[in-house]
């Protein structure tokens, strides 16, 4: 039995070879080549949904037949009658394969080979790769018809086999054992047979023979590969081969100096993690061209340990540059001036065995000087620390080199003229910070671990700041650990202040690449600090620092580029917590107008969310929202969707400007943003979250002395208790609430919190004085022609229709509700009366007129992005058919745990119980 209550068959698919299929060690007949393709697609996400187009498209291509609806779901029948209807799923996106990645081969060979390419230790890499490899049963696919696997799957697999495969010959060769010399030659000369145009393989085969003392055989085959390839493709050999061609007949030149330089900087004690940036340093490496000169750089922030991995990865690369290693501090981020180039050339130059007479005075001989010294030898340069692409670019030697180049900026230059490669350096995981710390402080005890993980995140994973905390750890005795991270939760930066060294002093480390900004950059790099969200968009940056939102961009690129800020995401970005930290210092020592950011934010903020109410649908009967101040450009949104996802993405920055204005006094601005909020509340958050907010908006409003935003915030509030299930505080709020409106002659709010108590007193089972407060409301709704607030009251007053028994006046007040819903902008009216209205056909016994509601409310409630709503419609579907078609039933249900899967945990944990209840009890 599976967790859903369903038993489920073990599946093995196959699709690396002849497609197959065994359910519990039996083989199934798939029959056809289309109902192979179609398993094959759906096998590849492993439970994901296909949508019903991309289907029809990847089995059919271009020209699908005529009724293609019906041609694949009679496929998906077949589908189902081979495999089990349990195996296949439908649902609003599509249809899926309800198996495990582990049980489609393609999925556990893709994951093999990530392990094989995170494994540190070699041995572990190639255990790995053995086991992808042994997966391998042919070519793919084998039997089915479809052009999309074909031209898209097909040539992604071969080309990870083939790697794989060269990638278990290069480990092989590191062992320098000739004992399986025999069996690898075979296993080449069969691979270049079935890729005869595949000069890596050729490569490994030719530089095999050579080893094998078998280097005239070896020199007559690249004279045929290459005859084959200039016949088939009308080119030359590439750089690799022709590369071997020349160890075959040893005719590399090589440097006449007797001593090559070395000027690496001694290596790292204890170097820890980076395995990933080292691989691909190797693979740079393994496949660059040895007549052009290879550019790398190794970019991210101060104190992220680029220039320990560049002499780490130096020193592990060294054999491979028998003509010189190459060192030079560019000095572009620290305490003293850049290093000019011409400066830097001329250290080179002296290393190079240059003599000084012949040393030019100006930058472009020097530079020119460097390159035919250079030229066609295998020497490595190491540029560290570097400034930016024109510090760099006289420094680049001709043919052969390796360069290099660790700096905090991104050096795009460099990548748009000279084709560097950028590689990432980025914060330790979560692991190689632990063993950091562990492999300088050691573990105390068992219970440690926790500790040094808490230490590691107030760190930021940052290799400096961690050296420098354990530095602090191990100075000290007892608690030292405990007692470091809660140094660190107050004053973060303190704690790693080494003044007698400016190199461990994250202040002036950060200092270095502040101080490069010029005013406006540096403006707006302080202001961020602010922002009181963990992440932003550029829009938001712009409203803070008062820039337009193209200048924005520009300046958070300038940031990131300096590594200042990280991208976490597309257009959205976040400052770590050690620089928001060294922001804020600061801005302390500016003259920033910070309550103009603040009033400019929260402006924006309201506009903003009042412009996507707007396009929701959601009325603005109650004028609570100020004209905008000058400047303020609030967003536009297209359409609902992107109303709704601005609200889905921003709706935590946006509680905590909430929060924050009203801390800095702006108690006007935070109760209206706070009660624009309300509806994405009540949809992405838990009520206890939804009532703090609503909490801040009530007395913010009430510190304002604005009494329509405290009439309305302490409705808001009201709700918030009532969604928690506090329904005496409920009431409490909303007698207040109707007070106020009263007081001030408002018949619209009047109208509001009437129907909130009619509500109330359905929740209490007070059906008869819930009638009289949505009848009075509805009355003021209609003779005000408010169609939205109308809407809501008739669905409310179903509901309690339902309640009390009464279903064909549940019935006829819910289609009413349907006909003004039809007319109205927001969608969310629509989703309640539909499940209202299936109720109601329930309680008259209408069932399938009832599963019809139901179903369309389950749509409407995706489409607006309520899974929770969504899920609870569609038990209520399934509830319908129970005891009547219990198949139906268990359709339904099984569905409802597709979407609480689908949609993930939070709101939708306590739904998961009862809907595998209800399953247990059909099955039974």
């Amino acid at each position: 039995m599976t967790a859903r209550g369903l038993e489920r068959p073990q599946v093995a698919i196959r699709l690396l070879g002849a497609v197959s299929v065994q359910l519990d060690g039996r083989s199934v007949e798939l029959g056809g080549d289309r109902l192979r393709s179609l398993l094959a697609i759906l096998a590849l996400t492993a439970g994901d949904s296909v949508p019903t187009a991309l289907l029809v498209e990847r089995i059919w291509g271009e020209a699908p037949p005529a009724n293609a609806g019906p041609s694949l779901h009679t496929l998906m029948t077949r589908l189902r009658r081979a495999v089990g209807a349990e195996l296949v799923t439908t649902g609003p996106a599509g249809y899926s394969l309800r198996v495990e990645p582990e049980q489609v081969d393609v999925l556990r060979f893709a994951r093999l080979l990530r392990a094989a390419a995170q494994s540190v230790e070699r041995v572990e890499e190639r255990d790995a790769i053995d086991e992808a490899l042994a997966l391998w049963g042919g070519r793919p696919f084998a039997g089915v018809r479809s052009d999309w696997l074909e031209t898209v799957e097909l040539p992604r697999l071969e080309e990870q086999y083939l790697a794989a495969v060269e990638r278990r010959f290069d480990l092989r060769s590191l062992e320098r054992s000739p004992q399986n010399r025999g069996e690898e030659l075979s296993e080449l000369r069969r691979l270049t047979v079935a890729y005869p145009l595949r000069e890596s393989l050729w490569a490994r085969f030719l530089r095999l023979l050579a080893r094998s003392g078998r280097t005239a055989e070896a020199l007559e085959l690249y004279d045929e590969v290459r005859n084959r390839i200039a016949d088939d493709l009308g080119v030359d050999p590439g750089a690799e081969l022709r590369t071997v061609f020349d160890e075959l007949n040893g005719t590399r030149t090589r440097s006449s100096r007797r001593v090559a330089p070395s000027q690496l900087p001694s290596d790292v004690l204890g170097f820890t993690g980076r395995k990933e940036v080292l691989a691909e340093l190797d693979g740079v490496l393994a496949g660059r061209d040895p007549e052009s000169t290879v550019a790398v750089v190794l970019h991210g922030p101060g104190g992220v340990g680029k220039t320990s991995l560049a002499v780490h990865w130096s020193h592990l690369a060294a054999e491979q540059f028998p003509d010189g290693l190459l060192f030079v501090d560019l000095g572009g981020y620290g305490p003293g001036a850049p290093v000019d180039p011409s400066v830097a050339l001329g250290y080179l130059l002296h290393a190079l065995g240059v003599p000084a007479s012949q040393i030019p005075a100006e930058v472009d001989g020097r530079s020119a000087l460097l390159r035919s010294t250079l030229a066609n030898q295998r020497v490595l340069l190491v540029l560290d620390n570097a400034l930016n692409a024109e510090q760099v670019r006289p420094l680049l030697p001709g043919m052969g080199a390796v360069v290099l180049i660790t700096s905090r900026s991104r050096l795009r230059g460099l990548v748009a003229r000279e084709g560097a490669r950028q590689v990432a350096v980025d914060q330790l995981s979560t692991a190689d910070a632990r063993s950091l710390l562990t492999g300088r402080i050691g573990l105390p005890d068992s219970g440690s671990v926790q500790l040094l993980d808490q230490l590691a995140d107030r760190c930021n994973h940052l290799p400096l700041a961690l050296v420098i905390a354990a530095e602090q750890v191990a100075r000290r005795s007892g608690s030292a650990l405990a007692e470091l991270v809660g140094e660190l939760t107050e004053h973060q930066l303190d704690a790693f202040d080494a003044s007698d060294d400016p190199a461990t002093d994250l202040r002036a480390v950060f200092s270095w690449s502040y101080r490069t900004l010029d005013p406006e950059a540096a403006r707006f790099f302080r202001m961020l600090s602010i922002y009181p969200g963990r992440r932003f968009a550029p829009q938001s940056a712009a409203a803070l620092t008062g820039h337009d939102d193209r200048t924005a961009g520009k300046l958070l690129r300038r940031l990131t580029d300096l590594h200042l800020a990280v991208e976490t995401s597309a257009n959205r970005f976040q400052l770590h917590d050690l620089l928001r930290a060294y922001a804020a210092e600061e801005l302390v020592k500016a003259t920033d107008d910070v309550d103009a950011a603040w009033e400019r934010l929260l402006d924006w903020a309201v506009q903003s969310a009042v412009a996507a109410r707007l396009v929701l649908g959601e009325p603005r009967k109650l004028h609570y929202v100020d004209q905008p101040l000058p400047g303020t450009v609030p967003l536009t949104f297209a359409d609902q969707p992107a109303a709704r996802a601005w609200f889905d993405l921003e709706l935590r920055g946006l509680m905590a400007v909430v929060v924050g204005g009203a801390a800095r006094g702006m108690h006007a601005q935070a109760a209206r943003l706070g009660l624009l909020l309300w509806n994405a509340l009540s949809r992405l958050v838990s009520p206890d979250e939804a009532l703090a907010i609503q909490q801040v908006a009530v007395e913010s409003a009430r510190q304002v002395g604005h009494p329509m935003l405290a009439a309305l915030a302490t409705n808001q509030l009201a709700t918030s208790h009532g969604a928690r299930g506090d329904l005496v505080q409920a009431e409490a709020e909303l007698v207040s609430a109707l007070a106020m409106f009263t007081q001030i002659g408002n018949p619209a709010g009047i109208a509001l919190v009437r129907g909130n108590l009619g509500f109330l007193r359905q929740l209490e089972g007070k059906y008869d004085e819930a009638v009289e407060h949505q009848r009075a409301a509805l009355e003021i709704t209609r003779a005000q022609g408010d169609d939205h607030a109308t809407a809501g009251l008739l669905n409310n007053l179903a509901m309690t229709y339902n309640e009390s028994g009464r279903y064909a006046e549940a019935r006829l007040t819910a289609i009413e509700c349907v006909r003004i819903c039809k007319d109205l902008t927001d969608l969310r009216p629509l989703c309640f009366v539909n499940d209202t209205l299936g109720q109601a056909y329930v309680g008259l016994g209408e069932v399938e007129l009832a599963t019809e509601r139901f179903a369309a409310a389950v749509m409407l409630n995706l489409r607006i992005g309520s899974p929770a709503a969504a899920v609870g419609s569609q038990v209520r579907l399934g509830r319908a058919w129970q005891g009547t078609d219990d198949a139906a039933a268990k359709q339904a249900w099984t569905y409802a745990l597709e979407l609480i899967d689908d949609h993930g945990q939070g709101l939708l944990d306590n739904l998961r119980a009862e809907v595998e209840g209800l399953l247990a009890d059909v099955q039974s």
